[in-house]
This record gives structure tokens, sequence and C-alpha cells, in this order.
């Protein structure tokens, strides 16, 4: 009626309220006179719908009185809310792929670099002294093997991305061997393997070859150039319904060490280790990006001190 309150509902009305008419009669519904007005319903049963509602002016039986119209746009808003999230993860997509062939295509030309010109000094080199060739020679070689592993890591990026397989992994045990690969193919120089872990498992439901590859990748890398005598530690700890590993290396003096600098976007890389290990991290961020996780840097300052994974467990 004219001040509000309910004298008809017809059953799509009901319907859409979640409420029969006989309840609704005598309720003052304080709509305002105009149209496209957008209202949230919230059904006794908690199910929430969203409408548009008319109102407009009107008599009945020759007293004034108001008629309101509901559109229901439950659906549409639905509609609208998913697109815009698949949008928004397709951007997502498009500018993660972008970063990552990008700074693979940047260290690739690293280690071909170095191959093109230690190769050119060879050839055009005047002095006859084979231990400047040999080492040319050591140059070319270690680019060359940097290169590959590279281009073997990129490759393996391609076929994971067109066959994944998650499966449920325990993070612990991935850790353990891990450093176990790290001592095995130590040769006695370097920094010694500390892993730090529940005893316990932490499962996680992720691509095992991808993320193991480009776990051991990154670590390798991280313990390239440190020094006899250090610790690099492997800490693992589960964080609410993440798992956490954080990655360092503590020095003699028992203090974290600054990692490479590779590892950040905006620094130069000016040598084939350096570029090999900015593109596992790269490699290692394209795996936690595909299972829900992420590769972050813990700094002292402007050094970056460590690596922290995170990734969420299995419920």
């Amino acid at each position: 009626d004219r001040h509000g309150a309910v004298a008809f509902v017809n059953p799509p009305a009901e319907e859409l309220l979640g409420r029969a008419a006989d309840t609704l009669m005598g309720k003052r519904f304080d709509l305002e006179i105009g149209k496209g007005g957008e209202i949230t319903i919230v059904q006794p049963g908690g199910e929430t719908r969203v409408a548009e509602v008319d109102v407009v002016e009107t008599e009945r039986g020759g007293v004034p009185a108001r008629v309101a119209s509901f559109t229901d746009i439950t659906v549409r808003r639905k509609l609208e809310t998913a697109l815009k999230s698949a949008q928004s993860g397709r951007d997502a997509a498009l500018k993660r792929s972008g970063r990552f062939f990008s700074r693979a295509s940047h260290d690739l030309r690293t280690p071909l670099t170095h191959i093109v010109g230690f190769a050119d000094l060879l050839q055009h080199d005047k002095l006859n002294d084979p231990a400047r060739h040999a080492e040319y020679a050591a140059s070319i070689s270690d680019a060359g093997r940097a290169m590959l592993d590279m281009v073997e890591d990129l490759l393996s990026v391609v076929d994971a991305n067109g066959a994944s397989n998650p499966e449920p992994c325990d993070l612990v045990k991935l850790v353990r061997n891990t450093a176990h690969f790290l001592q095995r193919e130590s040769d006695g120089s370097g920094p010694d393997v500390a892993v730090d872990a529940p005893q316990t498992p932490l499962v996680a439901r992720i691509d095992l070859a991808k993320l193991q590859r480009a776990l051991y990748r990154l670590v390798a890398g991280i313990g390239r150039d440190a020094d006899d005598g250090s610790v690099m530690r492997l800490s693992l700890r589960q964080t609410g319904k993440q798992a956490r590993l954080t990655v360092r290396i503590d020095g003699t003096s028992g203090k974290p060490v600054a990692l490479p600098s590779s590892l950040e976007d905006s620094d130069p890389l000016v040598t084939p280790a350096d570029a090999r290990t900015g593109f596992a991290a790269e490699l290692l961020r394209e795996a936690l990006d595909a299972h829900g996780g992420a590769l972050q840097l813990a700094r002292d300052g402007s050094s970056v001190v460590a690596a922290v994974i995170t990734l969420p467990l299995k419920d």
C-alpha cells in the first residue's frame, strides 16, 4: 500500500524472497520510487539472491498504492564474477608466462655469449700460450654445460605443462632427498647441508618430477659458491595450512651470508653460473605458481639471505 506495507505477493516473488505470502502480508518494505535499484536477498535457508527492483506508483481499488517488481539477476552476477575471475587468472597466467620466457631468453644468452666470445678469442688469439687456450676452452665447456642444464630445465617445463600429474607427496621426504642429492654431488668442497624438518609427513599435491627438479637446481645454485665450512640449512615447517621451506647459508661465524644476487630479477647476470641460478629461481617460481605456492626472498638490509618457499598442504 501507499505506506509500504505488503498487500499482495505473487508466487515468483515468494520463491525469490524465500518466504510464503502469508508471512509477508502487512510487513513494511521501505523501497524508494524509481528504477534500477539492486538489492541482496538472504533467504531463511541461507541462500543469497540478487535482484533488481523497480517501484512505480499505481492505484488498487481506487486507493493509491505501489508495485514493486523484482528481476532475479543472481545467475548474471555469478557469471560476471566468474568471467572477471577467469580474466584475472588469464591475465596473471600471461604475465607469469611472459616473465618466465623473458627471463629464460635472457639467461640462455649469458652462457651463449660466453661460448661465442671465448671461441672468437681462441680463433683470433695470436699468442702461442697453451695455458691461455686451456682457460678459454674450460670457459666454453662450463658455459656449454650451464646452457645444456638450462635447456633441459626449459624442456621439462614444456613437458610438465603438457602433461601435469599432481599427486600426494611428502614434502619432508622431498627436502631430505634434495639434501641427499646435494651431498652426493659434492666433491668435498662447499657447504655442509643440514635439514631441520618434522618427523611426521607434510603432504602436498604436486607434480613431483617438476618440483623436485626445480628445487634441486635452485638449492644447488645457491650453494655453488659457498665457502668451505659454511652450512646450508633447509628448514621445513608447517604454518597453518601451508608448508614453509627456508633455504639459507650460515657462514663460519654462524650468521647468514648473502645469497647469489641472480635470484633477483633486477640484478645483472654476468656469468653462466649466475644465469643458471637465476633461471633455476624462475623455474621454481613457475612450478610453485602451478601448485598455488610462492618463492619469496628474505633480506638483511640490501642483501638476500634466504629463499622462502611456501606450498599449500593437502587436506
